[in-house]
């Protein structure tokens, strides 16, 4: 064989071994790049869950203060002048509700079957207590419902 053969055969073979060689490096780069993906992914997958949880339990705070404001403003300095306002089978467990400044002058406001059990309902400072709403206790009120110095004789 002459020498040129060799030389090309050996050529051919560092090139094919060369081939060979890169070829399986990108597979093994690719299968390591893939599994550090992944592994990125994953981390970032539990970092975003975390992060939505506690904006969820924020818009939750957020909206549960909310509503609290919303009942206290749409109370605070009613005018329960005429007609009949039913509190009845309402249940008040929690929160804040404040009918602070509410004026009780002619409407029946019945508050018959309420529940009042963890929050507080406050009657304190009505502008009018001439005609007081209904409560369901006889005596004393339950823990939780105030009322204020313009209310003296309350339920």
């Amino acid at each position: 064989m002459s020498p040129e053969v060799t030389a090309a055969i050996i050529a051919a073979s560092v090139g094919v071994l060369t081939l060979i060689g890169t070829l399986a490096a990108q597979y093994f780069g690719r299968r390591a790049t893939s599994r550090d993906t992944q592994k990125a992914l994953d981390e970032q997958r539990e970092q975003l869950n975390k992060t939505l949880a506690e904006q969820r339990k924020q818009l939750e705070r957020t909206l549960a203060e909310q509503r609290t404001r919303t009942l206290n403003e749409r109370f605070r300095a009613a005018e329960f002048a005429d007609g009949t306002v039913d509190f009845d089978h309402a249940k008040f467990s929690g929160g804040t509700v404040n009918f602070r400044g509410a004026g009780f002058h002619g409407a029946i406001v019945d508050f018959g079957d309420a529940e009042f059990a963890g929050g507080t309902v406050g009657f304190s400072i009505p502008r009018d207590w001439s005609v007081p709403p209904a409560f369901p206790w006889p005596d004393t009120p339950p823990p939780g419902v105030t009322f204020g110095i313009n209310s003296p004789d309350g339920p």
